[in-house]
């Protein structure tokens, strides 16, 4: 999975109204864990899953897991002390999270408000590209991207991280 913890994720439906217990974030938690349930259900399954905003995170290598409690593999927290969003893993023997930054906050959020689209593409490609055999099963690579919209970042031909003007490179639209 490559999710989109851009600060538009915060966001309740299409509306630019920042709401941290009503928002895309949530819906996307619940979707995800409604899909790693049904995928861990048949033992030779593995998932990993890749965080982007304006930067990329690592927050679970390929593998099979188990959830603490509930199916749910994923949480999203409320943090009311920092005005942002968190996602958290729920699964046993592992920890990590990623940060929803919030663009109201300003400041050094500011630097992780971003949608790098193509970072997260990018990070998850690496996994579809590793061994397709582990432990003498032979594995099909899917990677399923969860986001909300344009993205406003994009690595050059020079390979310089960039903004992006939106209808300007390679953004359609339908």
């Amino acid at each position: 999975f490559v999710l989109d913890i851009s600060s538009s994720m915060l966001d309740k439906g299409t509306t630019s109204n920042k709401n941290l217990d009503d928002n895309k974030a949530i819906d996307m938690v619940k979707a995800v864990n409604s899909a790693i349930t049904e995928l861990m259900k048949n033992k030779n399954n593995r998932v990993a899953i890749e965080l982007f905003n304006s930067y990329t995170k690592d927050l679970l290598p390929l593998g099979h897991y188990e959830a603490k409690n509930s199916n749910e593999y994923l949480k999203y927290i409320h943090d009311t002390k920092n005005n942002r969003g968190k996602i958290e893993l729920n699964i046993k023997n592992m920890n990590g999270s990623g940060i929803i930054y919030n663009n109201l906050n300003g400041g050094d959020d500011n630097n992780y408000v971003g949608t790098f689209t193509q970072g997260g593409v990018t990070k998850g490609a690496k996994l579809l590209t590793g061994p397709q055999t582990v432990d003498g099963i032979k594995s099909v690579p899917v990677m399923i991207l969860v986001t909300d919209g344009d993205p406003t970042h994009y690595i050059d031909s020079n390979n310089v991280k960039q903004p992006t003007a939106i209808n300007g490179w390679g953004i359609l639209r339908y």
